[in-house]
């Protein structure tokens, strides 16, 4: 199958290349190269919990990863979309270099060589655009929601500034377990192990050329697929149903921006074998203003709000199965996060547990249900037109650091991040990037401040 695959591409860029000037190609391809080198210190202490660093919490290792996106061209409004990754993982350790490619010594597993991101087809008219496959999900700001799943959108055109989308995502369809021929049956959701899960998706929008506004809300039904008290696997009893509703708002005012969203988490998650019901919740505000005071020099501040969790709840702060994150962390409100680490996986394994320092980003830091309440500010300074330097630091508290059957919640800390953004060569750039985080948890539990470190290299094409 990988050969056919090989072949298939080669003979894909043999006609691509050779289409005559004047004619439109039906198809092109972009893609990226990442590779990136990390040391990190003190993420695994700080992220267990324990109140003391341990000494052998240091990382060192080398990530990659090798993107191709072909797009094929039908006719003027209709395109088929691809997007794959290849020998994505660490350096020796996540690709298994060796004759087979194996995943383990048992079985050939071909993960690590081509992993399918998207396979869909788009096909856009005059007032309905429909796209079908495996795709992207994005709603709001993609702070709560961001989904890559199959499944189906629909862009409903109104003609005026308003405008409609809906979709729908089969997250799992039961398949059971058992032999070929028991499997074949099932298909008919007739017992728990057998039966979906789905995600239904509603955006309301506004938009002009200096005001943005839409109303968004997510939902998802489960009839029996979901995650073990612990969250470490599949329990076919319990169904997780959360949903989420909000409202993301932007305004451009030349060379001021401001951007934010209100969102509302809601549903329940049900263990049927106990006949329990623990209640999701979560509200959470985030507001973003970008000042560009010259064409060299932007100044950002951020403002959030992330509620805690109370008695039998339990707190979430965002849903779907993404492929990477609109992290405040990162640089994500400021439009940073490509810069500063590519929204490539590799600084996810700096605290070997993912995902990375600061795992439950600003809203929820270390994920117990403490919530957080904070502001941020942020510079980015480019030098003769080449050299970019990428600054910025949070500060948050815990909105309730004294939970029930919770030890060590956290207290308060900071997340410091810095970036240098050079172009080596034509859409090649090299980054380094320096990430600190400092936190202080209740009952005696002060580890020291965890550091990362990374260069890495990107090269577009």
């Amino acid at each position: 199958m990988k050969n056919w695959f090989v072949v298939f591409l080669a003979v894909s860029l043999v006609v691509a290349m050779t289409v005559p000037a004047a004619a439109e190609p039906n198809l092109s391809i972009k893609g990226e190269y990442v590779v990136q080198g990390f040391h990190a210190e003190g993420v695994f202490s700080q992220n267990q919990g324990l109140a003391e660093t341990l000494d052998e919490d240091e990382l060192d290792y080398v990530y990659q990863r090798f993107r191709l996106a072909p797009t094929f061209k039908a006719s003027d409004n209709v395109s088929a979309h691809l997007r794959f990754d290849f020998a994505e993982g660490m350096w020796g350790h996540d690709q298994d270099f060796d004759t087979n490619r194996a995943g383990d010594t048992s079985t050939n597993n071909d993960d690590s060589e081509i992993q399918v991101d998207r396979a869909y087809v788009d096909v856009d008219t005059t007032w309905l655009r429909v796209r079908a496959g495996l795709q992207f999900f994005p709603v709001g700001q993609t702070q709560v929601f961001r989904d890559n799943e199959p499944g189906l959108q629909f862009d409903i055109k109104t003609g005026t500034p308003f405008g409609i989308r809906l979709g729908w995502i089969k997250a799992w369809e039961g398949i059971g377990s058992g032999t070929d021929s028991t499997r074949l049956f099932s298909l008919r959701d007739e017992t728990p192990e057998t039966k979906d899960q789905d995600r239904y998706l509603a955006v309301l929008g506004w938009k002009s050329d200096t005001f943005a506004a839409n109303i968004f809300g997510v939902k998802q039904s489960d009839s029996g697929h979901g995650a073990t008290p612990n969250g470490t696997g599949f329990d076919y009893n319990n169904q997780e149903e959360p949903h989420v509703f909000g409202l993301r708002v932007r305004m451009d005012l030349g060379a001021l921006a401001v951007h934010g969203e209100v969102a509302q988490f809601g549903g329940e998650l049900t263990y049927e074998e106990t006949d329990t019901t623990v209640d999701y919740t979560g509200t959470q505000v985030n507001v973003n203003g970008m000042f560009n005071i010259s064409d060299a020099l932007k100044v950002g501040l951020d403002l959030f709000y992330s509620s805690a969790a109370g008695d039998n709840e339990k707190k979430i702060t965002s849903m779907g199965n993404p492929f990477a994150s609109y992290d405040i962390r990162n640089g994500g409100s400021m439009g940073w996060d490509t810069e500063t680490y590519g929204r490539a996986n590799g600084f996810l394994f700096s605290s070997v547990i993912p995902p990375g320092p600061l795992p439950g980003d600003v809203f929820d830091p270390y994920l117990q249900g403490t919530g957080s309440k904070g502001a941020g500010v942020g510079a980015m300074y480019t030098m003769f037109e080449k050299l970019s330097l990428i600054g910025q630091f949070h500060y948050m508290v815990a909105d309730d650091d004294d939970l029930t059957g919770v030890t060590g919640e956290f207290e308060k800390g900071y997340n410091l991040l810095a970036a240098a953004v050079y172009p080596i060569a034509p859409k090649t750039t090299l980054h380094a990037t320096y990430q600190r985080v400092d936190a202080s948890f209740m009952d005696d539990i002060d580890p020291d401040p965890s550091n990362v470190y990374s260069l890495w290299m990107r090269v577009l094409f």
